[in-house]
């Protein structure tokens, strides 16, 4: 399959789905398919609509800003980003959208807040989400539909280049900590 039609079949899942997981790897276009996914839902929303991103650090809102940018995010659209730290503290309001990036860091919290939120949909993305994580989210979002493209599988249909692994030869001594190349 090419980047279009995974694209393509998780839009369509997105129509199906009002609860998505995505295992993505990285560098895979998790925010570009996001994105996506909210034009495709909210576009034609004339009062305009809420959306949640929960993102582990704040460092990370400047990327999303300029995948915004890049992907020609609707205007009206009102975005609110927040931190998995910081997320019970906006269970009071309705979110048209939640999306959940890197999930992985979904805490114990995050899924004792989540009985409290009203939303319309979630979507939670990560490249590797791990038992625990994915248990909260499970139990957290009932409805929720797993997606999952391997690493393998996106470098075998081209979509992600094969990674290069450079073997750095080393002298590793058991007294010293310092290492030497050799």
């Amino acid at each position: 399959m090419t980047r279009e039609e995974y694209s393509n079949e998780i839009l369509e899942l997105s129509d199906e789905n009002k609860q998505l997981m995505l295992h993505l790897p990285t560098s895979f276009g998790k925010s570009k398919l996001a994105i996506d996914i909210i034009k495709r839902h909210f576009s034609d929303k004339i009062l305009g609509c809420n959306v949640l991103i929960v993102i582990p650090k704040l460092v990370l809102i400047d990327n999303w800003k300029k995948e915004m940018e890049k992907w020609e995010f609707p205007q009206h659209i009102n975005v609110v980003f927040t931190t998995y730290i910081s997320f019970p503290k906006h269970a009071a309001e309705f979110w048209d959208m939640i999306i959940l990036d890197e999930a992985h860091h979904f805490t114990e919290n995050c899924e004792n807040a989540a009985e409290s939120f009203h939303y319309n949909r979630v979507l939670a993305m990560s490249a590797t989400i791990p038992k625990e994580p994915r248990w909260r989210l499970r139990a957290a979002f009932s409805k929720l539909y797993e997606y999952k493209v391997s690493a393998r599988e996106a470098i075998d249909n081209n979509i992600l280049p094969d990674p290069k692994v450079l073997l750095i030869p080393m002298m590793l001594d058991n007294y010293n900590i310092d290492q030497t190349l050799v």
